[in-house]
């Protein structure tokens, strides 16, 4: 039998990775966001510089949220 603090331990690890998994799935749809609204740019005025400034700032997220939900799913 587990002591309890074992056992919160892990469900707090279990939770923690998932809400990381659902970051990486938001930050994931925002770069496919991004990159789908790279056609419409004439029409909603934006400049290379700031679709960069999102594609690699959404892709450094889901990168970052990827990595975490995989350490805490190892960690569970």
């Amino acid at each position: 039998m587990q002591p309890i603090y074992l056992k919160q331990a892990k469900s707090i690890t279990l939770i923690i990775a998932f809400v990381s998994l659902l970051q990486a799935l938001l930050a994931i749809i925002g770069v496919m966001t991004v990159a789908l609204t790279i056609p419409d740019q004439e029409k909603l005025n934006l400049t290379d510089t700031i679709i960069r400034r999102a594609l690699l700032n959404t892709s450094i997220n889901a990168i970052f949220f990827v990595i975490f939900t995989i350490l805490f799913f190892v960690a569970f």
